[in-house]
């Protein structure tokens, strides 16, 4: 299992290396779905509990959210997570909160992707409850040929939104990595890559004849 790893370029500076390094380690974490501790050391700062080669991330949406009846947890403890941290979808607890900081960045580089983890307010939660199912009914209509325009328009939509996010953090993973020598773990990237690529082509296509077929514009 190849397990993604701190970037390292020699040629350039420790402040362009100290970047990327933590740059890529968060998405590692995002797509590799563990992540231990973060560190400022030139190591992983932790292992992953999967690598991006055996995740689903390019076919599982984004993290659920649970309500939570503890307390407040310690801020010294790193294991330490509010009870409205979403749940990583790949070990089904919630993110830490070391773990949301460190998707800070990545929120600030991808403001509207759906991948990245990000609290939400009460009133958040409930509008997203309200889309999720009003979404979920629309797909159950597509698949059944009884769809209404506007669904129609919302699922695929929706469909297309969520493979061009998924499209946008792998395109950013790869251009961290090239330079890095580690040509078996670029080839498996650009592989994940074109997977992801084919997937939004074939959404797109999907739309259009769908949008042709029901007639709207």
């Amino acid at each position: 299992m190849i397990v993604l790893v701190w970037i390292l370029f020699s040629s350039e500076d420790s402040g362009e290396k100290e970047r990327k390094s933590k740059e890529a380690d968060s998405v590692a974490l995002l797509l590799g779905g563990g992540g231990g501790s973060s560190s400022s050391s030139g190591s992983s700062g932790g292992k992953t509990n999967e690598s991006i080669f055996d995740s689903s991330f390019y076919k599982s949406g984004k993290g659920e959210y649970i309500e939570s009846n503890k307390g407040e947890p310690k801020e010294a403890d790193p294991n330490a997570a509010d009870a409205d941290n979403p749940v990583n979808p790949q070990t089904n607890k919630p993110y830490t909160n070391e773990e949301m900081e460190r998707f800070s960045q990545l929120r600030e580089r991808f403001p509207d992707n759906s991948l990245i983890p990000k609290k939400l307010s009460p009133a958040e939660k409930e509008a997203k409850r309200q889309e999720d199912s009003r979404i979920a009914e629309a797909a159950r209509n597509v698949f059944a040929r009884t769809a209404t325009q506007d669904q129609i328009r919302s699922y695929y939509q929706n469909m297309e939104k969520q493979t061009q996010d998924r499209m946008d953090i792998i395109n950013y993973l790869v251009d961290l990595q090239k330079g890095s020598g580690e040509e078996e773990t670029e080839k498996k990237l650009n592989n994940i890559q074109e997977s992801i690529k084919n997937q939004l082509q074939q959404v797109q296509k999907e739309k259009e004849n769908a949008f042709k077929q029901a007639g709207i514009l």
